[in-house]
């Protein structure tokens, strides 16, 4: 199954273009919905009505405490927190992969102890392919590639 969202650019888009509009159709059925009431006046259609507006105002109540749709923008909303606080947690992105430049780096800052670490595990290293076979062949044309 795919998701709508795989990444959190396509997620943070999407409220950035559609927070302004939701949170402007929210002030408007705010204002909207009470003079609706007041403008009928038979008494089923004020209990239906009454329903109506009650469902709006619980709606409105609703996306202001769930979305925080009343937040000056939209990256403030406490839907938007949330939903990247769980993008965070649940799907963060991968760190970057090292490159040999911080290697290299790494070895020229390191510590005594560090050499000794490093050393004893190269020849360890070493030590388990001595009595492996030895493919001349790979490892003169490496050699060669790395001579061009």
């Amino acid at each position: 199954m795919s998701f709508p969202y795989d990444r959190w650019v396509d997620i943070d888009w999407y409220l950035y273009d559609s927070f302004d509009d939701a949170k402007w159709r929210l002030e408007q059925a705010d204002t909207s919905y009470s003079a609706l009431l007041g403008n009928i006046s038979e008494p089923v259609a004020q209990i239906e009505g009454n329903t109506i507006v009650s469902a709006i105002g619980s709606l409105i109540s609703c996306l202001e405490n769930f979305g925080g749709f009343t937040a000056s923008s939209w990256n403030y909303s406490y839907l938007y927190r949330a939903i990247y606080l769980a993008w965070l947690e649940c799907d963060p992105v991968p760190p970057p992969a090292v490159t040999m430049d911080e290697i290299l780096s790494a070895m020229v800052t390191a510590t005594d102890d560090e050499y000794q670490k490093f050393i004893g595990l190269v020849d360890a290293y070493r030590i388990g392919l001595w009595n492996k076979p030895f493919n001349a062949e790979y490892y003169a044309a490496l050699g060669r590639g790395f001579a061009l």
